[in-house]
């Protein structure tokens, strides 16, 4: 046999990090997938799913289109294939992460030749973070409005002790007076 990708029993295999990829919430990520030996995969099908929704594709690239998949919605216009489809790169872009984005995609490449199907698939696990700037943003906002309010009752009470802020008091006739 002479060392052709189509001669081994295996001609693909494909390949994804093993290490999770980290994605921050409402910002983009590339789920990275890759056939090896690299070969154009542009007449292979491409499918990105969810393992807990079945067979369900985010994405399914066949015939040298993606394939529109009215059930799975929540991915409609939020996923791409990023491009290199003829040096075998079939990673996937996810725009707008959600918190529910979080959790394992499989990758799965499919080649028909002559009658012959192979295919291979890998999984990858996303996790999704929250940006430490938005957190700050809020820790700052409540910073803020505990100091201004300890601010606020420091005041009160200096223009109280001087006089210039009087306050009601009832005596226990029922009249009303006040007090300064």
């Amino acid at each position: 046999c002479i060392p052709v990708p189509l001669c081994s029993p295996d001609p693909f295999s494909v390949v994804v990090p093993r290490a999770p990829v980290y994605g921050l919430l409402g910002s983009s990520v590339t789920l990275p997938c890759s056939i090896s030996p690299p070969l154009n995969a542009v007449n292979f099908e491409v499918l990105w799913f969810r393992p807990q929704e079945g067979h369900t594709p985010i994405l399914f690239y066949q015939d040298l289109e993606i394939r529109e998949n009215p059930r799975n919605p929540q991915y409609q216009g939020r996923v791409s294939l990023i491009g290199g489809l003829d040096e075998g790169n079939v990673s996937v872009k996810l725009q707008n992460i959600r918190l529910e984005d979080k959790g394992e995609y499989i990758c799965r490449v499919e080649k028909t030749d002559e009658g012959e199907e192979w295919y291979d698939e890998a999984t990858v696990s996303l996790q999704v973070k929250e940006s430490r700037k938005r957190h700050h943003i809020w820790t700052a906002i409540l910073f803020s409005l505990s100091l201004l309010g300890i601010v606020g009752a420091g005041v009160f009470f200096m223009l109280r002790q001087k006089g210039l802020v009087c306050s009601k008091r009832t005596e226990t006739e029922g009249i009303e007076g006040t007090e300064c």
